[in-house]
């Protein structure tokens, strides 16, 4: 029956295989210096989606992203459920580098087409730095291209880009791999920032580097020569110049406005600096006539007065200091932004420079292409002789393909017959070296709280071999590992007073106990030997895992139903909180990573 099903899964294949076998390809050439681009999607996936609900679902990952981000310190990433992840690279030093966001497709991601990659990056621009749809979706595809060309270049990256984004970037991952499977876990996609990025910014993003000499070559590849996207980006490129000039020109009416306010208290300093004179002046013609008062209590008197009076020049010369210190600081910090809006403008021309190159190429390329249209206008029709050979040389292609990929059929379904009989020969978890262990109750107590008894009995001979001598197991559930059996039990009359117990696996003698009380309905599991139960604290559950003598490691950062259920994927743990929503704890901490609401 199975070998029928398979025959007739093949079949089906072989109608559909044919016109997806070949990859939709980003048609990248050889260039001078720049390698070969391909981008392989998943045969059939051809990006897309259903209905438009699907696309803004997609671009959404971004824009949750963006909003995620938003909310955590810079440097830290912040996941999508587990699938892809984004961090804010940033740090003040190292001004003549960049900062970068790192875009990560993580290893669960199950993107299969470079156009959701683009609806994604462009939902991120759109929700971070609020770009237009038009500016993100340009942004995105250059992006694209220009972590594609630079894959795995560490050497580049670590020209252009800050230590802080160095960091979370290896030559393994940096960038983005032509083919689809190399995508998930294996995937850091750069986004250059300026340092003027921040939400409403045209210039946030720095739109040279993404569109520098060997991306725009990957381009001129194509077979439209990317014209359109070239003209969106210059576009883009103009509209940031005129931002960065208003932005100049602004800053320029500030510094004349600072400007006047320094002269204004200039000048007010310079009035108080005649006031303290003319009180010097006055003091010292008081000192002068001090030896003319004859009687001594006036002459003190005088002596005090005098006294005061230079105690309180002395306070407004100080005053009048510190003033002098803040203009001067002033001052500095105007010709510091002079010489910023200098390099900046500096900037701007080069920019413009940049523009004006971009423009003309374009021209001459879509000369180029007007050329080839009308060459290929006149280039004679191909013959049948030539058009069957090249049909026979696809469909021997196409037939090798096929081929391949019924061998990996036929290894694949080999391997499922295999399991399928291991399956069916099923041995129970609880057997070990043909011995296994039964749990019998002995008594109900209230509230659904057992009294158990736990035997060792000999599957062969069926016969009782060892009685655990612990008889206040209360639990229906136990687990056996390597280094004994966890059990549930309770000591003496406090029914609720449950603890984990470790029995030995051939002598069933207790060896450890936990310090934490245990939740008497609560599930016992282990992974990696890692025992995992529902420990009670304070009225509220939790989960708790144990290592191999019962010291508890970790907690779960939240409360939990009593009633939940437990699940592990990778590195991730799957259960129900207190409102019976789906929280996603990490494995290694048991901290909150996402709560799901069915």
């Amino acid at each position: 029956m199975k070998k029928v099903l398979f025959s007739a899964y093949f079949a089906i294949l072989t109608l559909i295989f044919i016109p997806l076998m070949f990859p939709l390809e980003v048609s990248l050439s050889e260039l001078k210096n720049v390698q070969s681009i391909k981008f392989e999607n998943y045969p059939g996936s051809g990006g897309s989606p259903q209905s438009e609900s699907t696309v803004a679902e997609i671009k959404g990952i971004g824009q949750l992203l963006a909003q995620g981000v938003t909310k955590q310190k810079n440097n830290t990433w912040y996941p999508y459920l587990m699938k892809y992840s984004i961090i804010h690279a940033y740090s003040k030093g190292e001004t003549n580098k960049l900062a970068a966001d790192i875009f990560s497709i993580d290893k669960d991601a199950k993107v299969d087409h470079v156009k959701n990659i683009k609806r994604i990056l462009a939902g991120y621009l759109e929700g971070m730095y609020n770009y237009s749809e038009k500016h993100s979706k340009v942004l995105a595809i250059f992006i694209l291209y220009y972590n594609a060309v630079y894959r795995g270049n560490i050497d580049y990256f670590a020209s252009k880009y800050k230590t802080v984004v160095l960091k979370h970037i290896t030559k393994a991952d940096a960038g983005i791999a032509v083919k689809y499977s190399d995508w998930p876990g294996k995937t850091k996609m750069l986004i250059p920032l300026t340092e003027d990025a921040e939400r409403d910014s045209l210039n946030s993003l720095d739109s040279s580097i993404i569109s520098d000499d060997k991306v725009i070559e990957a381009f001129q590849k194509l077979e439209d020569m990317g014209i359109d996207e070239r003209k969106d980006i210059v576009e883009l490129k103009e509209e940031q110049v005129v931002e960065k000039k208003e932005e100049i020109d602004k800053t320029k009416e500030d510094i004349e406005k600072k400007k006047d306010e320094i002269k204004e208290e200039e000048k007010k300093l310079q009035e108080e600096k005649d006031k303290i004179k003319k009180k010097e002046d006055e003091i010292k013609k008081d000192k002068e006539k001090i030896d003319e008062i004859k009687d001594p209590k006036d002459k003190e008197k005088k002596k005090e007065e005098i006294k005061k009076k230079e105690d309180e020049i002395k306070k407004d010369k100080d005053t009048v200091k510190k003033d002098e210190t803040k203009l001067d600081e002033e001052k500095k910090e105007i010709v510091k932004k002079e010489d910023e809006i200098k390099k900046e403008e500096k900037e701007i021309v080069k920019k413009e420079d940049e523009i004006k190159k971009d423009k003309e190429l374009i021209k001459e390329d879509e000369k180029k292409i007007e050329e080839k249209k009308k060459d290929d206008s006149t280039v004679p029709p191909v013959d049948d002789k030539t058009k069957l050979e090249e049909e026979k040389k696809k469909m021997e292609e196409e037939k090798k393909k096929m081929e391949e990929e019924k061998i990996k059929m036929e290894e694949k379904q080999k391997e499922l017959d295999e399991r399928e009989d291991e399956l069916k020969q099923g041995v129970d978890d609880k057997v070990f070296d043909g011995k296994f262990y039964y749990l019998k109750i002995k008594d109900y107590l209230p509230d659904g709280v057992y009294q158990n008894e736990l035997f060792i009995i000999n599957a062969g001979t069926r016969k009782v071999e060892v009685k655990c001598p612990y008889d206040t197991i209360s639990g229906s559930k136990y687990s056996v590992f390597k280094n004994g059996v966890v059990v549930i039990g309770f000591e003496g009359q406090e029914l609720y007073n449950h603890k984990l117990i470790l029995l030995d696996r051939y002598t069933l003698e207790p060896v450890s106990v936990s310090a934490d009380f245990i939740f008497w309905r609560s599930f016992v599991e282990i992974r990696d030997d890692f025992i995992y139960a529902l420990v009670m604290n304070q009225g509220k559950y939790y989960l708790g895992k144990f290592d191999e003598k019962l010291n508890k490691v970790a907690q779960s950062s939240v409360a939990l139903s009593k009633d939940t259920f437990l699940t592990f994927y990778k590195d991730y743990v799957y259960i129900n909180d207190e409102a019976k929503k789906i929280a996603v704890l990490n494995i290694t901490n048991l901290k909150l990573i996402e709560t799901i609401e069915p």
